[in-house]
């Protein structure tokens, strides 16, 4: 009797075993074949990948912000973490990094520095306007990109590019008006008060006291922080016109430097101009974060590196169109953070440039395929050569989705 209780116990033992292993191996299958249909789809990389930008510059603001981390010490160290796991990339792919030409060469080492500038003066803009404005301002690119390509190709882009440039300029007009008259410049005013004391206060000291001095101490508080708003938004329309500039380039040299080779030189060069920042000690000295500080820190570099893998997986699997049109997500994400984790409260103005400049870009990113839809589509099967998909027999879906590709 005892002996057919133990053998009952060790049966519905080894039954219920493998029905947890059973669970677990469907829950694995399903697990990997979403991860892959993730991986196949350009849209979703691209949408994650502008959802992963936003926490980084999340983290950068409040790094500034809380921290008092310099940009250049940020910057720094995440180029540090994105050229330390390209390097692993190269090593692993055997890829090289040498230029075919000199031209090429110092075409890819101009993207590299404009990349650099472009990424410090977006950086520091973060500690002069609210998050949602400086990512905002930075997001008009695609339609100066449009304009400076217009300028190096005399290719004439049609009547759309023209009113997407000037419903751009409209929006950063809107943006830039609603950041120099906000006074939410809380953190920046800091920069222009001495410590232990008040902007009012230590300006009221200067002027003899009373409410004369208090009244001056106010208004020039509020100078300066209506100066070091139309700063950030000079910094951030800078940071925008680099970054076109750099597109340009990368357009130019596509077929003669790769695209991981490009990522290389792109970080060593951020790294270089970084270093240089912080051995300068400019715009602040460097400082030692807190535990915390240093986690989020290191956290940035590798929300940056996740995010350009998922960038350049989009760009293989749709056309540049679409996938800046995608990418434009950025911009609603960043008001979300705004609103919700820094209590920020855009002005109806603010939110109506916003508006402005996103539409410009769409314009921009969507004219081609309504002009010659035949040109998006060599675009895809060129896209489809790159990333091998052509020869393993993936076709795409109207998503950018990959399908039957052997991943």
């Amino acid at each position: 009797m005892a002996d057919g209780m133990e053998h009952n116990a060790t049966s519905y033992s080894a039954l219920h075993g493998q029905h947890i292993l059973d669970v677990t191996q469907r829950c694995k299958g399903a697990s990997v074949a979403a991860l892959e249909r993730f991986w196949g789809c350009g849209m979703a990389t691209i949408a994650t990948a502008a959802l992963i930008f936003s926490v980084s510059s999340l983290f950068v603001k409040i790094l500034e912000q809380s921290a008092h981390v310099p940009p250049g010490e940020i910057i720094l160290v995440q180029g540090l973490c994105c050229w330390c796991s390209t390097s692993v990339l190269l090593i692993l792919e055997e890829k090289s990094v040498h230029s075919k030409t000199w031209r090429v060469a110092f075409l890819t080492l101009l993207r590299g520095f404009l990349g650099a500038l472009s990424m410090a003066c977006l950086y520091t803009s973060f500690q002069m306007l609210p998050l949602q404005d400086a990512v905002t301002l930075f997001f008009c690119s695609p339609v100066i990109a449009a304009v400076l390509e217009l300028v190096v190709t005399r290719k004439w882009s049609g009547w759309a590019s023209v009113a997407a440039s000037l419903c751009t300029v409209a929006g950063v007009v809107l943006v830039a008006q609603s950041s120099v008259g906000s006074r939410h410049m809380t953190h920046s005013v800091e920069h222009v008060v001495p410590a232990g004391g008040t902007a009012g206060s230590s300006v009221a000291d200067e002027a003899g006291g009373g409410d004369g001095g208090t009244m001056a101490g106010d208004a020039a508080a509020a100078a300066a922080a209506e100066s070091l708003s139309v700063m950030g938004v000079v910094l951030a329309t800078a940071a925008a016109t680099c970054s076109a500039a750099a597109f340009v380039i990368v357009r130019q040299i596509s077929c003669a430097q790769t695209a991981l080779g490009l990522t290389w030189w792109y970080h060593g060069l951020v790294v270089m101009v970084a270093a240089l920042a912080v051995g300068l000690r400019y715009p602040s000295p460097a400082v030692l974060p807190s535990t915390s500080g240093t986690c989020m820190l290191l956290t940035v570099g590798v929300l940056q590196f996740l995010g350009q893998l998922l960038l350049n997986r989009g760009f293989q699997l749709i056309s540049a169109t679409r996938g800046a049109a995608v990418n434009v997500l950025q911009v609603p994400f960043s008001f979300m953070w705004g609103v919700v984790i820094l209590g920020n409260r855009p002005a109806l103005v603010s939110l109506a440039g916003a508006l402005l400049i996103v539409v410009g870009v769409l314009v921009v990113a969507f004219q081609d395929v309504c002009q010659a839809p035949e040109l998006l589509l060599s675009d895809e099967l060129a896209c489809c050569y790159s990333c091998g998909a052509a020869d393993s027999g993936a076709t795409y879906n109207s998503s950018g989705c990959a399908q039957g590709q052997n991943q």
